[in-house]
């Protein structure tokens, strides 16, 4: 299995005042699905990158472009 650095960088905005650890955390549940789909996309969207890399020396893709979009369906919604 090959290793893939991917780094991402999360800005989450947080209350400068009357912050707790408790509040954090339930602002992080409520955005949770949000936060893992922006995961998810990110990344698919680097795995899409390294895959049209390896296929583009082979020379059997299709300009890295599939005639269908695809859709992926978890549980914090669908990733397009």
């Amino acid at each position: 299995m090959d290793d893939l650095e991917i780094k991402i960088a999360i800005t989450y905005k947080v209350p400068q005042s009357n912050l707790t650890l408790n509040g954090l955390l339930r602002g992080l549940e409520r955005d949770r699905d949000e936060i893992m789909r922006n995961l998810l996309v990110t990344l698919f969207q680097a795995l899409e990158e390294k895959a049209k890399e390896e296929y583009s020396r082979s020379g059997c893709v299709r300009d890295g472009h599939q005639s269908n979009r695809r859709v992926f369906r978890t549980s914090f919604g669908e990733i397009r």
